[in-house]
Parts: structure tokens; C-alpha cells; sequence
């Protein structure tokens, strides 16, 4: 069996954080952070090397593609989490990583994780209308 997936979470709004968490959490994974800011995520990326980071783009203290760019040289695979939509003019890390909409966060997390790490989260598939 293999170990969980590390997902670090890095999202400055509560409630978003709490669900995103739990959500993951439901999945198998295990979540560090949530991280509010660069700063703390950057520390906790250090601390406990994720498999995926999972990243808002507006915090603030900066532009989470800053950071994704730098986890990304890590090794670390990153999805961006936003509430905007991926720029049309997108180039670098922001045209590169998953864009998950934050409206729809359930089944576009589901989805990447079923994608990235087949097989390692077997809830990955689940959620409505594909229980276990």
C-alpha cells in the first residue's frame, strides 16, 4: 500500500480552506497547511515536502504562481485554485499548471487527482454518482 497523498493547501480565505481541507482529507490525502500566505507555505513546502500543491493566486503577501514556479523547480506538481479564470493571455505557469475553479472545487479536485496520481486515491473517482 502506498503512503497518502501530500497535498499542500495554500488559501487565504477560512472557509475555503476548511472545505478544500476536508475534501482532501475525504479523498485519503494528507493536507499540510492550510498555508494563508507565500511565506508559510514556502516554510511548511520546506518542512513536509508535498506531492501537490494546491495554490491560490491572490494572497497576501503575492501571486501564487510565484510560488507554483518554485515548487515546480522543486519537483513539486501544482494546480492553481481561484475563483478567476485562467488569463486568455496566459503564458508560463499560469498557461502550464490545472486551473481549478473555486465554484466548482469538489469535482475539479476529484478530477485532478484521478489524473495526476491514478491509483493512489482510490476515493478520487468517487462523489456523486460514482460511490464507492
Amino acid at each position: 500500500m502506498t503512503d497518502p497523498l501530500r497535498v499542500l493547501l495554500v488559501e487565504d480565505h477560512a472557509m475555503v480552506a476548511m472545505a478544500t481541507r476536508l475534501l482532501l482529507e475525504d479523498l485519503g490525502c494528507t493536507v499540510v497547511g492550510p498555508a494563508p500566505t507565500i511565506a508559510e507555505a514556502a516554510r511548511l513546502a520546506e518542512r513536509h515536502p508535498p506531492d501537490l500543491a494546491l495554490i491560490d493566486v491572490r494572497l497576501p503577501d503575492g501571486n501564487g504562481l510565484d510560488l507554483a514556479a518554485r515548487l515546480q523547480d522543486a519537483g513539486v506538481r501544482c494546480a492553481v485554485l481561484s475563483a478567476d479564470d485562467r488569463p486568455a493571455d496566459a503564458t508560463g505557469v499560469a498557461a502550464s499548471v490545472p486551473w481549478i475553479d473555486k465554484l466548482a472545487a469538489d469535482a475539479g479536485i476529484r478530477r485532478l487527482l484521478a489524473a495526476l496520481f491514478p491509483g493512489r486515491t482510490a476515493a478520487a473517482a468517487r462523489g456523486p454518482g460514482n460511490p464507492r
